[in-house]
């Protein structure tokens, strides 16, 4: 799943993806098989699913898309979970060279920031120097209280 506003805005429109009318079953579907960044990251086997979760009432807008480990090419086939996982490490390798100006979620406040402008802490985890000044300023002030 990838929140909406991760993407810088020149590539959301490879991603947030614009509605098809389905007449024949009278639903909304979505091109996604299609040639574009989304079609054109590492899927096992290519993308089999493609939805937008939330965007309503505040709500952020999630892009929800996939690939599963049931194609033909699979048939007999017997995966681990490492070997998913390793595949799923792919898909999101694939998506940062794709994007490389993905924007990244701080560990500490939930925000998104360009990788510039934060660090990974010893945790593996990114915060952003805005979380960094704000969890320094938030351990002094715990330290005086003590």
């Amino acid at each position: 799943m990838l929140p909406v506003d991760q993407i810088p805005m020149d590539k959301r429109r490879d991603f947030d993806l614009p509605p098809v009318r389905d007449t024949k079953y009278n639903r909304i579907s979505y091109d996604y098989m299609s040639k574009g960044t989304l079609a054109n990251l590492h899927w096992h086997c290519g993308i089999t699913f493609y939805d937008k979760l939330g965007g309503l009432d505040g709500n952020p807008k999630i892009i929800k898309a996939g690939c599963d480990f049931q194609h033909y090419y699979d048939d007999g086939m017997q995966y681990s979970l490492g070997d998913i996982e390793r595949e799923c490490y792919k898909t999101i390798g694939s998506l940062h060279e794709a994007v490389p100006d993905l924007l990244v979620c701080c560990s500490y406040n939930g925000k998104y920031y360009k990788k510039s402008d934060g660090e990974i802490n010893e945790h593996g985890n990114f915060i952003s120097f805005e979380g960094l000044k704000a969890q320094e300023k938030y351990n002094n002030e715990k330290t005086k209280v003590h």
